[in-house]
């Protein structure tokens, strides 16, 4: 089984949105987007909750006056200047100095993980100063590998769905600033035909090298100690991750599949083989928990009132049981009180 002091934290934009009066969301993210260039307000509808936010985005695409390669790469830049804004709260500092993870992967786009951790650790210094290597990976574009670790080894930031302000590989032919953003549904279905390759094929390139997830089984199967975490996938199957501050929305469709291919291999299935339900040659042991606010009610009425839908979490919270993931409620009186209780003593209750 996995060493606690080996345990892994994926969060997401709700450390953002700790404070509902000082809220950025996805949705505020659209709107802003939409309003750039040739763009009018109100030009596309998200009032609609049943349309999934990366095609909303491939909507703005579709009103633009550009080519869909400018235009992409416009919104892209829109995006990073929007979330190099966001400042560093209590939530964060919370979060990166408690000893229980020394690897964070997180959805978010912006460095404020890694400026909290700095301003402790390091005063007054930029946070690539006092990381291994300035430059996160050398993948152009998707980030199985994108990481910050820091040079003391006690903390490293995984940034599974890209960075503001990516602007080099090797042998670069051109600078494209925030190019490694993971946003619209094209590059998700990029994204994640990127991770399904990794699952069985290793990467050896000028920009790129890693082995497969299935070589990774077989070494960890014969010698756990061994076994080299080279991606943010690697976690899902060798470590314990408590996700937090993650909605989770079914919109994400690569972090689903891997919990889906998990849990065939849970189950002593392996349906990605050549031979259909061959029997998995590795049984991940590993867990996964997943942590939701249980807001009161004066909190929905006075102040929170863009909570989660029932029903959506409901289906979300079902579908996280029925793939084997740990479904953890923390009543609390706000999204900071949330984040206090877990970053302070781990409280919850059943579901």
């Amino acid at each position: 089984m996995p060493d606690k002091a080996e345990k892994t934290l994926l969060v997401g934009n709700g450390i953002n949105r700790v404070f509902c009066d000082s809220d950025y969301s996805w949705e505020n993210l659209l709107n802003d987007l939409s309003k750039l260039g040739s763009f009018g307000k109100g030009s596309i509808d998200l009032s609609n909750p049943f349309k999934p936010l990366p095609l909303a985005f491939e909507e703005i695409l579709k009103l633009k006056n550009k080519d869909y390669k400018n235009a992409v790469r416009e919104l892209k830049k829109g995006t990073a200047e929007i979330f190099q804004k966001l400042p560093v709260r209590k939530a964060h500092k919370m979060i990166v100095i408690y000893d229980k993870y020394r690897n964070i992967l997180t959805t978010n786009y912006e460095y404020t993980l890694e400026k909290a951790y700095a301003e402790i650790r390091y005063p007054d210094k930029n946070f690539e100063d006092v990381c291994k290597s300035k430059i996160s990976t050398n993948e152009k574009i998707h980030s199985l590998m994108r990481k910050y670790e820091f040079a003391d080894e006690r903390l490293t930031v995984w940034h599974i769905h890209g960075e503001i302000n990516h602007t080099k590989y090797l042998n670069a032919e051109k600078i494209l600033p925030s190019n490694s953003i993971l946003i619209g549904y094209n590059q998700y279905v990029s994204y994640l035909d990127t991770i399904y390759r990794y699952f069985f094929t290793e990467k050896k390139n000028n920009y790129t090298k890693y082995t497969s997830l299935q070589e990774k089984m077989n070494t960890y199967k014969d010698d756990s100690s061994r076994l080299n975490i080279e991606t943010w996938i690697d976690f899902f199957f060798f470590r314990d991750i408590d996700i937090i501050g993650l909605t989770l929305d079914f919109s994400e469709m690569h972090l689903w599949w891997i919990l889906n291919r998990r849990f065939s291999l849970i189950k002593d299935s392996d349906i990605f083989s050549e031979d259909t339900d061959k029997k998995a040659s590795f049984k991940p042991q590993n867990k996964i928990t997943y942590y939701y606010p249980k807001l009161s009610k004066n909190c929905l009425e006075e102040k929170c009132s863009d909570a989660l839908n029932d029903v959506k979490q409901k289906a979300i919270l079902n579908m996280l049981d029925v793939l084997g993931v740990i479904t953890k409620a923390v009543k609390c009186k706000s999204y900071e009180d949330f984040y206090s209780q877990i970053f302070s003593n781990n409280a919850v209750t059943s579901k």
